[in-house]
């Protein structure tokens, strides 16, 4: 893993259980993209996340026996209140369940 100094983390963890294949506990992570926390390489199916959250999940995967799979929030938004009493962004996913892989 690389080095990472001078960051806080938040991590929005939905608690989707989706299976227990072999035993393993999937967690569907949502995100946004924010260098060098989280960034994007690729489009489309060959997307891949990098930076320091998908690497602090890869090492603390296998250590809680889960899989994770991280998601990029629809709006690109933290999320906020809106007029209507809606969550938007992240917290409106979570809030919501909205489950998307």
């Amino acid at each position: 893993m690389d080095m990472w100094y001078g960051y806080t983390a938040f991590l929005l963890v939905s608690v989707f259980y989706t299976s227990a294949t072999e035993g393993l506990t999937d967690y569907r992570v949502t995100t946004i993209l924010h260098p060098p926390l989280v960034m994007s390489q690729g489009d489309g199916n060959s997307r891949k996340f990098v930076g320091l959250l998908p690497d602090l999940l890869d090492k603390i995967g296998p250590m809680m026996n889960a899989t994770f799979s991280l998601n990029h929030v629809q709006d690109n938004r933290y999320g906020t209140l809106d007029n209507t009493g809606n969550w938007t962004g992240m917290i409106g996913e979570l809030v919501n369940k909205v489950s998307i892989i």
